[in-house]
């Protein structure tokens, strides 16, 4: 059974552990293995232990929130306690002008706090939403992270006039292309290429 390097014993590379999570949660090259994810994301959120500095990887940390709020069928439980990985996140990703590389997991974390602060199925005005914008758009523009343009494009329109969503499509354009071009992320620039990706 493939493990990914550092996923059991040891701090390891909490980034390896997060990606091979989601290879069991989806699938991917592997047997889909929800339980196993679920323990792998909760290792390498570092949110069970006992020290409060212990490393974590924020992106880990968003995946247990949403596993935990969500459940998985019969498989997981959802949880209560849903909101402590979203919170981690928010606190512990790099998300500056300087380091934009945690902007993704802490606008994912910030948007699924802010949802669950405001209720079920209640909208969110522009100022609850700020915050998840600001740093999408951040580790977009800054980082060139297409995982970033992605929440910053779904964000578009949410609390946005016409000409603000239209600026923002356009700050996920440029993001995705500098990712392709000057990075050659192929992610991004799969998202350029097909329009139900890109703006």
């Amino acid at each position: 059974v493939p493990r990914a390097p550092g996923a059991s014993g040891g701090a390891g590379d909490l980034p390896a552990c997060t990606a091979f999570a989601d290879a069991l949660l989806r699938g991917r090259e592997v047997d889909i293995d929800r339980p196993r994810a679920l323990a792998l994301l909760t290792k390498a959120c570092g949110i069970d232990a006992d020290d409060v500095d212990a490393p974590g990887d924020p992106a880990a940390c968003v995946a247990l929130g949403e596993l935990r709020r969500d459940g998985w069928m019969f498989e997981i439980e959802r949880s209560d306690s849903f909101r402590a990985p979203f919170i981690r996140a928010a606190n512990r990703a790099r998300c500056s002008d300087a380091d934009p590389s945690g902007c993704a997991a802490r606008a994912r974390a910030n948007l699924a706090l802010a949802t669950a602060d405001a209720g079920v199925g209640a909208p969110l005005s522009a100022g609850q939403l700020k915050g998840a914008v600001d740093d999408a758009e951040r580790g977009c523009s800054k980082g060139r992270d297409a995982r970033a343009c992605r929440v910053l494009r779904d964000l578009a329109y949410r609390g946005a006039d016409g000409a603000e969503a239209t600026r923002r499509l356009r700050a996920v354009t440029a993001g995705l292309v500098a990712a392709c071009t000057r990075d050659a992320a192929v992610d991004a620039c799969v998202a350029v290429d097909d329009p139900t990706q890109a703006a």
